[in-house]
């Protein structure tokens, strides 16, 4: 019986933690598409995509595949 309750406790924080992760990966999702429409709009503002990955500390290579 002990085990079972033990197993059961388990479980709960499993299924906890894997409710933060979720949280947490949508939470990710967010902020990318953020700053994919901050880029967007940078770019919609006359900036080339040098002085974007400059002055958000990227690469060149990585602002082009967030609006590719």
């Amino acid at each position: 019986m002990e085990r079972q309750l033990e197993l059961e406790e388990a479980q709960k924080e499993v299924k906890n933690v894997q409710k933060k992760a979720n949280e947490a990966q949508k939470e990710v999702k967010e902020l990318n598409q953020e700053r994919v429409l901050m880029v967007q709009m940078m770019l919609k503002n006359g900036m080339s995509v040098s002085q974007i990955a400059k002055s958000i500390s990227k690469s060149e290579e990585e602002i082009k595949k967030w609006i590719s």
